[in-house]
């Protein structure tokens, strides 16, 4: 069967496994009192997941050939050796702690008040499923923390004292990686910094939140306020009034000496009119031949 259409990664492991295969079964031939077994053969053949390089088979003539069982006593070398390459192969690689993933929250701080809610969200990137990690909220210490999510479960008795029966869990979309806490009753106290932490198997994240509480202003503090406000409101429209009122009498005076003025003007020309009719009137009596009188 031609391999010609396999990838060259594909291709390379089909030829390494031709060449394993045959190999593992004619160990497990007859013809020698030590050969492996054919079972054997196959069973370690598929444990390598169908890939058993040739340098595996020169690095452990002792489990992989006829020679090397007779010389360390056979089937019990093979057994004992043969299972300790296996369980090394299948050993997990020892993690770092370094995570393939991020946590983000939101950079400007979360608002609140005192006697009502907030909530402190992050999420996960790139957009990967959270429902089989831990998640953790917590202040300056990992633990007693703010709330702990496990498993899909809720541990109260992880919670630090003060946030017992005050916290519940928000789940945005666990399947896409976001989830939240939701703080209830906000006090004073809960202004400050939060962490959010993401950890599957050894592998961790997080991120820094923080709560910004603002104080809530009660009947007391709103009554002080209002009384503090009324005389300042009492002055601004008594000045106001006044300026109203100054302006009318302003106006009203105004008003009168244009009044008295033009009255003034026109009792002048009366009196005007009335001496020019006096001096007119001898003249006239002069002109017709009345003697005027004396």
């Amino acid at each position: 069967m031609s391999l010609g259409f396999l990838s060259p990664r594909v291709s390379r492991r089909a030829k390494l496994r031709s060449e394993a295969f045959p190999r593992l079964i004619a160990l497990g031939g007859a013809g020698s009192n030590h050969s492996l077994p054919r079972q054997f053969s196959l069973n370690f053949y598929y444990a390598c997941g169908g890939f058993c390089p040739t340098w595996l088979m020169s690095i452990y003539p002792v489990c992989l050939s006829p020679a090397g069982m007779a010389k360390d006593g056979g089937w019990s070398s093979l057994s004992a050796s043969g299972l300790l390459v296996l369980l090394f192969l299948k050993l997990p690689p020892v993690g770092n702690g370094k995570a393939d993933f991020q946590v983000l929250g939101p950079q400007d701080p979360v608002l609140a008040v005192v006697g009502e809610e907030a909530e402190l969200r992050c999420w996960l990137s790139p957009r990967i499923s959270a429902h089989s990690m831990e998640l953790r909220w917590f202040r300056e210490e990992l633990s007693p923390a703010v709330h702990v999510r496990r498993a899909g479960r809720d541990e109260p008795e992880e919670q630090m004292r003060e946030y017992r029966n005050r916290t519940s869990f928000v789940d945005r979309d666990m399947a896409g990686g976001q989830a939240a806490v939701r703080i209830h009753r906000i006090t004073m106290s809960d202004n400050g910094s939060y962490h959010c932490l993401f950890t599957e198997d050894r592998a961790h994240a997080s991120t820094t939140l923080w709560l910004q509480v603002a104080a809530h202003l009660s009947r007391g503090s709103q009554f002080t306020k209002w009384r503090l406000a009324l005389p300042l409101a009492l002055l601004a429209m008594g000045l106001v009034m006044a300026g109203v009122i100054c302006l009318f009498g302003k106006c009203q005076r105004n008003a009168h000496r244009t009044q008295l003025r033009q009255e003034t003007e026109r009792r002048g020309q009366e009196q005007s009119q009335q001496s020019s009719m006096a001096v007119a009137a001898p003249l006239h009596a002069e002109v017709c031949g009345v003697p005027p009188r004396t």
